[in-house]
């Protein structure tokens, strides 16, 4: 049942219903999607470890703590590496394998924006850093009580 559940996104079935086996290396693998989809992707990214400890090559398994590393962690290097590790497993659902490619075309998209993003925010600082300093350097604006013949007036 916590497999169907997770499956058609009832996380809270799901847990309930997988939360009694936790440490069986299977059911870990489900509970990396559980935790992630719950926000604690420091505890997926650890039973990740654990479970890819005793099963390196569980393509799902990779695929689920590469979609943690991405979603969760925003880590895109560590993301494609689980990513790519799990297409190199031969064997399963060969649409595991179309959805992973997909997969790292999305995350090569999206570390693209936010490259566009930083690159954009960091030449508008520059600008403005350099108007600032522009300001500094330019003689001051005149007041409109200003003499400008420089005499005083008593």
């Amino acid at each position: 049942i916590g497999f169907l559940a997770l499956q058609g996104g009832d996380i809270v079935t799901a847990k309930k219903a997988l939360a009694s086996m936790h440490g069986d290396w299977f059911v870990d693998s489900a509970l990396i999607t559980i935790l992630r989809m719950e926000g604690d992707t420091e505890v997926a990214d650890k039973t990740c470890d654990q479970v890819l400890s005793k099963h390196p090559r569980h393509k799902p398994t990779l695929i689920n703590c590469g979609i943690n590393e991405w979603q969760g962690k925003k880590d895109f290097r560590k993301a494609r590496d689980y990513l790519n590790r799990s297409l190199a497993v031969a064997g399963g659902s060969a649409v595991w394998d179309e959805k992973t490619g997909k997969l790292l075309g999305v995350i090569d998209q999206e570390e693209l924006r936010i490259s566009q993003l930083k690159a954009t925010k960091d030449a508008e600082e520059r600008k403005s850093k350099a108007d600032s300093e522009a300001r500094k350097d330019s003689p001051a604006n005149p007041s409109p009580n200003a003499n400008p013949n420089g005499w005083q007036y008593c």
